[in-house]
């Protein structure tokens, strides 16, 4: 199955309102109005939206991907362009006879020679061995892992809002148990 990003966000808020995900920080229980009730998904929906570890965790599997792209462009050709240009100015104060014997010419002549070079090149290694390949294979299983890595993460985030949420309610039990007493 491929994890995309829309899908993890519908399984983070599925776990939020299924009541799997974690309580909310410290921070904001303090900042909650004393005598309201925080439900565990309100909590869990509150993580989801304000928990700095549960963005970056959905971040970097958001970045899993340009390994994959990056393996791929190995097989594109390499393309080479180069441009070139050189000119030159020369004063001769030497001329040729019809024989090619060099004879004092009375003026000085100003010689101009240009010249302009263009290439290029598109280069594809064809026997490889498997390399590119291999590595494909590679950057898919990396970002596999990483992928496989931050859902570990968010799912970590929201079970220990869910252990903090249960905890406060069981300190709150306890409580109620003792006033009774």
């Amino acid at each position: 199955m491929r994890w995309t990003l829309g899908w993890v966000r519908g399984v983070g808020l599925a776990l939020a309102v299924a009541g799997m995900a974690p309580v909310a920080a410290p921070a904001q229980v303090e900042s909650q109005a004393i005598g309201t009730e925080l439900t565990l998904r309100e909590a869990l929906e509150r993580a989801i939206a304000t928990s700095p570890a549960y963005r970056q965790a959905l971040n970097r599997m958001e970045l899993s991907g340009p390994q994959a792209r990056q393996a791929w462009g190995g097989f594109l050709p390499n393309l080479n362009l180069s441009y070139g240009t050189n000119q030159n100015f020369r004063r001769e104060t030497t001329a040729l006879d019809n024989f090619g014997n060099p004879i004092e010419n009375p003026t000085t002549e100003t010689v101009f020679s240009s010249q302009s070079s263009q290439s290029a090149s598109l280069g594809i290694d064809l026997f490889q061995g498997g390399r590119r390949f291999h590595q494909l294979g590679q950057a898919r299983a990396e970002a596999e892992v990483t992928r496989r890595a931050g859902e570990r993460e968010l799912n970590g985030v929201l079970a220990q809002v869910q252990r903090q949420f249960l905890d406060a309610q069981l300190q709150r039990a306890l409580l109620g148990v003792e006033e009774e007493l």
